[in-house]
């Protein structure tokens, strides 16, 4: 399934570049195999809620964001910009367990 616009791509990029990570990086500290992260990353699948879950907790963006960008919620039409929290300002940067 491959996105439209690859919005998931573009904000998984930019929270790795924040982050310093790389893809498989980010995979260990969410709990997903790295070529999960490769096809989010090249808009060829969507994280799933869960997952979505975990990159709310991980980057410090309200669920509801997360979740629109990844196509499970409906976008606006006119959808206010991402405003990241400095990372000093996610506790652990790292989720629960579920």
């Amino acid at each position: 399934m491959r996105t439209e616009n690859g919005r998931i791509g573009l904000f998984l990029a930019e929270l790795m570049r924040r982050h310093n990570k790389l893809p498989s990086q980010l995979a260990a500290d969410l709990g997903v195999s790295h070529a999960t992260v490769g096809r989010w990353l090249d808009g060829e699948d969507v994280p799933s809620t869960k997952s979505c879950w975990k990159l709310a907790e991980y980057s410090g963006i309200p669920l509801e964001k997360i979740l629109s960008i990844a196509g499970h919620l409906p976008s606006t039409e006119e959808e206010e910009p991402l405003e990241w929290p400095e990372p000093r300002e996610i506790s652990s940067g790292v989720p629960e367990k579920i």
